[in-house]
């Protein structure tokens, strides 16, 4: 199954591509794909397997000078080895339908991005990245509410919320 889902994987993506070097392994290529992307926003970016997906990949790179880009990078690679733990398929259908796990899955990933950006000096607004974790939706519906993702922010960038101690 896993090997059906990177050859679909590869046949819709686009043909712009950039090669990520080992700090991002598992990662290994950031790609463009407007087909990989649907739903995304211009700036997001979705990881399957070893591939991070974004729509337009000059775009992006515009859009993510350090800190954003390693910051990105380091929740998407959260989502990539999680994914090869599980199993790519069996990771990808439960984030899709358990907005529980999907919650869980982006308190991890952006745990390391927020954590990333502010030891970079980075300014974060809780708000915004409260907005964005709202707009998530899984098949089953939203993944949090705005209230709880705001909060859940503001934990993180405390330093009253780590993985370990959620």
């Amino acid at each position: 199954m896993r090997n059906l889902l990177v050859a679909a994987a590869l046949l819709l993506a686009g043909c712009s591509s950039q090669e990520l070097g080992p700090e991002w392994l598992p990662l290994e290529t950031l790609q463009e794909s407007q087909s990989m992307t649907v739903g995304l926003s211009s700036g997001g970016a979705r990881t399957v397997g070893t591939v991070v997906y974004v729509k337009d990949l000059d775009e992006w790179l515009a859009r993510h000078p350090e800190p954003l880009f390693s910051a990105v990078l380091r929740h998407e690679q959260v989502h990539a080895i999680r994914q090869l733990d599980e199993g790519v398929s069996a990771w990808v259908s439960r984030y899709l339908t358990d907005t529980d796990f999907m919650w869980g899955e982006e308190q991890l990933g952006w745990h390391q991005q927020l954590i990333h950006l502010q030891q970079s000096g980075y300014g974060v607004i809780p708000e915004g990245v409260a907005l964005i974790l709202h707009d998530y939706k899984s098949l089953s519906g939203t993944m949090v509410t705005y209230q709880e993702a705001l909060e859940w922010v503001r934990q993180v960038l405390a330093g009253q919320w780590s993985p370990s101690n959620p």
